[in-house]
């Protein structure tokens, strides 16, 4: 007689699974090494070297302000940057604004698209507080004598003759507000591919975001000593006039003085259309596009005019 197959079942000995001690070393993979070699550094900068060269193109991905002595970095070539290295920035917002001012604060997160390792972080902030978002120019004069007195400002910008005023008032904040983010963002991305990637030795950050007074105190900074040419007079033994603050150039004090008045024979002058924004050569007042005015072609009075000085 057969034994059935539940009785072998349980005649069968069962195997035994071996026990691991606590103490065995499991073996896993090796870890990734914490820092990269020099050939490797070396040829992450001759990338973006080359990349440089080969698919950047100036005042798009890049620009050169005169005195820096390396190029600016603009949002399309940090971009790039971002592709080369297969790098992805994912943003977080601060609103940090106020009744009287839009303030954006953004933080980029960078990572790897292929291992999603976080590489780095990248921040940038915006105001519309900033000189550049927070006056605008007048469009008429009633617009001028309706704004308050803490609302409005007159400054001086320099010509191609001389100095001229202009006046500002305060700009609606809300119109600017999608910029302000912009910028922000942008200032965060720029920041993160450059940290991220190690290309500060190549490219420069924001400089073309500074108003024109700054940045021409940082570039004067940063300015290599200009050769002397064979026919320059050699310098005199009398000191330099000294310089002004960085504080000159940001904040507005008392305006040069106003020019001078001398009689000018508009007899000769010819009555045109202004093709193009210049201050009126007597007064210093502005004269804008398509407004009538004075001209006189030759002789030491040649320039424009207002047409109120030939009544």
């Amino acid at each position: 007689m057969k034994p059935s197959r539940e009785r072998i079942r349980k005649n069968k000995p069962k195997k035994e699974t071996p026990m691991i001690p606590e103490t065995a070393i499991v073996p896993v993979a090796a870890p990734e090494p914490l820092a990269l070699t020099a050939q490797e550094i070396r040829s992450n900068v001759n990338l973006i070297q080359q990349v440089l060269k080969s698919v950047f193109k100036k005042d798009v991905h890049y620009g050169i302000i005169p005195g820096t002595p390396k190029p600016t970095l603009y949002k399309p070539g940090a971009e790039k940057i971002m592709v080369l290295f297969r790098l992805s920035g994912k943003p977080n917002i601060e609103d940090l604004s106020t009744a009287d001012e839009i303030r954006y604060r953004v933080s980029i997160l960078v990572t790897h698209q292929v291992t999603r390792h976080e590489i780095g972080w990248g921040v940038g902030e915006c105001s519309s507080n900033e000189t550049k978002y927070k006056w605008i120019k007048i469009k008429h004069p009633s617009e001028w004598d309706a704004t308050p007195e803490t609302h409005r400002r007159e400054i001086w910008k320099d010509g191609r003759e001389k100095p001229y005023k202009i006046q500002q008032v305060r700009a609606n904040i809300s119109d600017v507000a999608n910029t302000v983010l912009k910028i922000a963002k942008k200032r965060a991305l720029v920041d993160g591919a450059l940290t991220c990637t190690a290309a500060s030795d190549v490219f420069d950050q924001d400089i073309e975001d500074l108003p024109e007074g700054l940045r021409q105190n940082v570039t004067n900074g940063n300015r290599p000593p200009m050769p002397q040419r064979v026919s320059q007079k050699p310098a005199s033994d009398e000191p330099p006039p000294p310089q002004e603050s960085a504080e000159s150039d940001i904040e507005f004090g008392e305006p040069p003085p106003p020019p001078k008045t001398q009689k000018v024979d508009f007899s000769n002058a010819t009555q045109l259309i202004a093709k193009f924004n210049a201050p009126c050569k007597l007064c210093s007042a502005m004269l804008e596009e398509k407004m009538p005015i004075l001209y006189i072609s030759d002789g030491s009075a040649k320039g424009r005019y207002c047409t109120s000085h030939a009544k």
